[in-house]
């Protein structure tokens, strides 16, 4: 996989993440995130499964694409001679 798609990916898992923290702790106050307003259209506990959700997700694609593969370890090192 490109290099830059690998980078694209791990910041798209990361602000989901983000998403799905900012929910959650705006959750407990009256606020909530515009574009995750739908969430607790379902109910509070599906609203919720969501929540984690989102954040499992996000971590789930940050930490699977964050992590270089042989050919960029490869590259790196070609740059560094």
């Amino acid at each position: 996989m490109d290099r830059n798609e690998k980078i694209k990916r791990s910041n798209l898992g990361l602000g989901i993440a983000i998403a799905g923290i900012l929910s959650t702790l705006l959750s407990f106050l009256p606020l909530e995130l515009l574009l995750l307003a739908w969430i607790d259209f379902f109910g509070e506990t599906v609203g919720w499964i969501i929540r984690i959700s989102l954040i499992a997700i996000g971590l789930v694609l940050y930490y699977k694409y964050d992590v270089p593969d042989i050919e960029d370890e490869e590259i790196d090192m070609d740059l560094d001679e």
